[in-house]
């Protein structure tokens, strides 16, 4: 999928806090401009995208993405830096006015990662250390748990870990030292999050005998309904091949799948992994998708013209 018109640009950058990208129910979100601070959704199955109204944010701001399945609406989350000016908001889409709306947190805290929404509840990692805090979670590090229909949150306690959607529960997925890069021998945690209020966890390891990648190459980026939990390369070299690698924790064995197509890609890029896409025509209304060439908006130029870059989903 290609975005246009062609002075559409999306500000990339491999850090959450100036770029944010969300999968839920068929749609991806895009929040890509710190400055200009207009995310928009996009069908990467028909091509077509709508931009969402601006919301001003201050350096550090981040976003989210989410499907409420009770509802059946899409919306979008924006956090602000704690300590800087502004509001942390939440957008419906295909709600009347489609306006961002103000929203409050209980415990401050930074984040640390790009969101999963499961089942109406938006999850990513955060930082309370920095923050002076009346609460009840006694490491600094946590999982924030957004519930999207009663906009309240949770926190849990976390150290590390990359988050998956688990067979319709988060998971976290970590190793016994995420600085090894030979992974010849390792042991591959994953904590499931059996009840979020209850704050119980179903905690599995696997020894990691496998050496067909190095970790810091690749992300973990879900499960499939087959129950393998897959891996992604995050980058992708011209010339090389791109490769997704299946691991079946029954069997305990890796498979690795080369991806076709990335030949026509020229340039290095980064790139992110979806898993198990299924489009749901009975959830959003498409008249709010326009056209795939919609009206041109104008847009602020990044100087930095490196971090500039469009983005192409196949």
């Amino acid at each position: 999928m290609k975005l246009s018109p062609n002075n559409l640009r999306i500000y990339h950058d491999n850090t959450p806090r100036y770029f944010s990208i969300g999968y839920a129910s068929g749609l991806i979100y895009l929040y890509g401009d710190r400055y200009e601070a207009t995310p928009l959704i996009c069908n990467p199955n028909t091509g077509r995208y709508t931009i969402l109204p601006k919301c001003y944010t201050y350096r550090k701001a981040f976003s989210f993405f989410g499907f409420d399945p009770i509802d059946k609406q899409y919306k979008a989350l924006s956090m602000i830096y704690p300590s800087g000016p502004g509001h942390s908001k939440i957008l419906t889409f295909g709600d009347g006015d489609m306006n961002w709306k103000k929203i409050k947190y209980p415990v401050l805290h930074d984040i640390c990662s790009q969101g999963i929404c499961i089942n109406g509840v938006l999850y990513y990692l955060g930082d309370t250390s920095d923050w002076d805090n009346d609460h009840d979670v006694t490491s600094g590090n946590v999982l924030v748990c957004f519930d999207l229909r009663s906009q309240s949150f949770t926190f849990i306690g976390l150290e590390c870990g990359q988050l998956i959607n688990y067979k319709g529960k988060l998971a976290a997925i970590f190793w016994d030292d995420d600085d090894v890069k030979d992974d010849a021998i390792d042991k591959m945690h994953v904590w499931v999050l059996e009840d979020v209020e209850k704050k119980e966890w179903s905690k599995y390891a696997y020894t990691w005998t496998e050496d067909k990648f190095d970790r810091s190459e690749v992300s973990v980026v879900g499960m499939t309904a087959s129950g393998e939990i897959v891996f992604s390369m995050r980058k992708y070299m011209s010339k090389q091949p791109f490769y997704v690698y299946y691991f079946n924790p029954e069997r305990n064995n890796l498979r690795r799948v080369e991806i076709q197509g990335f030949e026509a890609f020229t340039k290095f890029g980064t790139v992110y992994t979806f898993v198990d896409h299924v489009e749901d025509l009975n959830v959003y209304n498409l008249k709010h998708f326009k056209s795939v060439h919609p009206p041109s908006v104008q847009m602020n130029q990044i100087q930095n013209q490196k971090k500039i870059k469009r983005l192409s989903f196949r």
